[in-house]
């Protein structure tokens, strides 16, 4: 995220992640099919033709390709933006709780994206 003064805000660097995942609300018993559009150490931003509250807390489960299993993680949604033209929202996730195992398959799979990549 870059400031008026364009100096970058973010913690942890972006990389190109284009790929069905799944989402669900915490009181829905529904995955919800949506698109990622990149992803960092920090979180997920997400393409949904459904509106989700800001600081609402979701179950995101990603599948970084089709040999590994799917990673479920917890993540706030921290902004959210409509693009009325298209009738999608984009929604920015920050990854939140404990995930140890899953940050570390979130931090390979962003490493081996990162060669000069960062959007």
């Amino acid at each position: 995220m870059l400031l008026q003064t364009g100096v970058e805000q973010r913690k942890f660097p972006r990389v190109a992640f284009r790929s069905p995942i799944k989402i669900r609300l915490p009181e829905g018993d529904m995955d919800m099919g949506e698109l990622a559009q990149d992803i960092s150490l920090g979180g997920i931003r997400v393409r949904s033709t459904d509106f989700v509250p800001l600081g609402s807390v979701l179950r995101v489960m990603v599948q970084f390709s089709a040999e590994e299993k799917t990673v479920e993680v917890r993540a706030r949604v921290v902004w959210v933006r409509y693009f009325p033209q298209s009738e999608v929202y984009q929604l920015g996730l920050e990854f939140v709780g404990e995930m140890p195992l899953t940050g570390e398959r979130i931090a390979v799979f962003v490493r081996s994206r990162q060669k000069g990549r960062d959007l």
